[in-house]
């Protein structure tokens, strides 16, 4: 039999997000209201009402976020079947929010290019080299990455490299050394 977790997962998971996100567990007006208890921080007010540890947070948020952006008729199937789409996927637990680079990437592939998808879950592609190959990924050129590295150099690395780049004119293409 079904838990009532299972059953209304995604409406959980949207209703635990606005009390993380407007800080509802510190209000007293709010919690009163409510009849839940009041807490310090949103990882005490999810064990509390849950009686899970924080953990499940992160895969609730994990789940609901890749079946909104894969499959969003699953928000109609229970947690169990939803979560097993998502371990099936090869999705791999990330940060609390999960907005991993690798899982924006997983996302937008299941979103837009299942069949670049379908090679890395059989092993085929790295996820960013599936990203590179659907257009999502863009490599930076060299110019982007000097101009990158400019802007965080020091005053005296900067004089440094002036004066390399006029040693090194006049003499055809230059290559990079160490």
């Amino acid at each position: 039999m079904a838990s009532s977790f299972d059953r209304v997962w995604p409406m959980l998971y949207e209703m635990l997000l606005i009390i993380k996100n407007h800080e509802l567990y510190k209000s007293e007006a709010a919690c009163k209201r409510v009849g839940i208890p009041m807490s310090a921080t949103f990882e005490e007010c999810f064990c509390s009402l849950l009686g899970q540890p924080f953990d499940k947070w992160s895969e609730l948020e994990q789940t609901y976020r890749f079946v909104w952006a894969s499959k969003p008729e699953l928000f109609k199937a229970l947690y169990p079947e939803a979560r097993k789409y998502v371990v099936d996927a090869g999705v791999k637990p990330g940060n609390p929010t999960g907005s991993t680079e690798k899982q924006r990437w997983l996302d937008h592939l299941a979103r837009d290019r299942p069949d670049l998808l379908e090679k890395v879950q059989a092993g085929e592609l790295k996820p960013k080299t599936a990203a590179k190959q659907a257009g999502f990924v863009k490599e930076a050129t060299a110019l982007e990455q000097l101009k990158r590295w400019w802007a965080k150099a020091t005053a005296s690395q900067r004089r440094a490299f002036r004066a390399w780049c006029e040693s090194q004119e006049g003499q055809g293409e230059v290559t990079p050394q160490g």
